[in-house]
């Protein structure tokens, strides 16, 4: 666990999917739990063929479409603070709109953009970390001027 996070332990939770799920059921009433004890939700995730993993889709599917947009309240996720962490092994001009894909990365989220904002959530400013197979002291820093 990174060292800043673990400073800070007793403000941040973290919640692996990867370790929570090893079969399909997604617990939705735990999730809606912990989102519930929060005041600000960072999904962190690496952007894989332009798109995210599809435990990340499938725990969207049903949390935040079944429970929150379309839940008895709806309102789970309202107002709440979200922001994109994303890890991208690509560099940040291949995302320039002349370059190799063509689209800005947040053209690439969008998706995920509109998700939070039609259930009502506070989507914020996401921070990428690219070309994260490289040497990471220099590209985090880079990474965050970019912010």
């Amino acid at each position: 666990m990174d060292r800043g996070i673990k400073k800070h332990s007793d403000l941040i939770t973290v919640h692996e999917l990867t370790k929570e799920y090893h079969n399909p059921l997604i617990d939705v009433k735990a999730e809606h739990s912990l989102i519930e004890s929060h005041k600000n939700l960072v999904f962190h995730f690496p952007v894989y063929w332009l798109n995210f993993l599809s435990l990340l889709k499938q725990w969207l599917d049903e949390f935040l479409i079944n429970s929150c947009a379309f839940g008895r309240s709806g309102t789970h996720v309202k107002n709440l603070k979200i922001v994109l962490a994303v890890t991208v092994r690509s560099e940040c001009v291949d995302y320039d709109k002349e370059c190799r894909y063509n689209h800005s990365l947040e053209k690439v989220l969008a998706p995920f953009k509109l998700t939070v904002k039609y259930c009502k959530a506070d989507y914020q400013k996401f921070f990428a970390y690219y070309n994260s197979d490289s040497s990471p002291s220099a590209e985090i820093t880079r990474s965050a001027k970019n912010m």
